[in-house]
């Protein structure tokens, strides 16, 4: 009888452990709509298909690019939203030196050179609206720094 009521107490005592660790994990997860959330479905969104990539090699190309552009959308989405909740910035970098072909090449020597360690690259987007703009998307922290590094990559050439 000693032996059963042990056994029904390590029992309970399991079921008690696995209901606190289920609670915790639910209680853990991020609530939709919150800044966490939005972050880790953009990062989750800009690594979806990596895993189908074996997939893609098979599947039409009408099929995978439709994937690539709900890949986008997801991404742009999440993105929107860090924006308004004010994680990340905008900031369209006027470039009057070089192009940006030339500004991102200079950028990315000057990077290698730096090793800009204390910069987060995680959210980092580049976008092209115009010619001579480089929009720089970034957690808001950094975001003069990048720009700083954008302005540094646009200097004229030495002769």
């Amino acid at each position: 009888m000693a032996v059963t009521t042990r056994f029904k107490r390590l029992i309970i005592g399991a079921i008690v452990l696995m209901v606190i660790g289920v609670a915790a994990y639910f209680l853990s997860e991020p609530k939709q709509g919150s800044v966490e959330w939005h972050k880790r479905e953009f990062l989750r969104a800009q690594h979806w298909g990596i895993a189908e990539e074996g997939i893609y090699r098979f599947g039409s190309r009408r099929w995978m690019s439709a994937r690539i552009d709900e890949k986008t959308s997801r991404m742009t989405y999440h993105q929107n939203a860090l924006i308004k909740f004010g994680y990340l910035e905008e900031r369209p970098v006027v470039l009057y030196n070089r192009s940006v072909f030339d500004v991102l090449t200079n950028l990315i020597v000057i990077l290698d050179t730096n090793a800009m360690e204390h910069l987060s690259e995680e959210f980092l987007d580049f976008q092209t609206p115009d010619t001579n703009v480089l929009r720089v998307i970034a957690i808001k922290r950094d975001i003069d720094t990048w720009e700083q590094l954008i302005r540094k990559a646009d200097m004229p050439k030495a002769k």
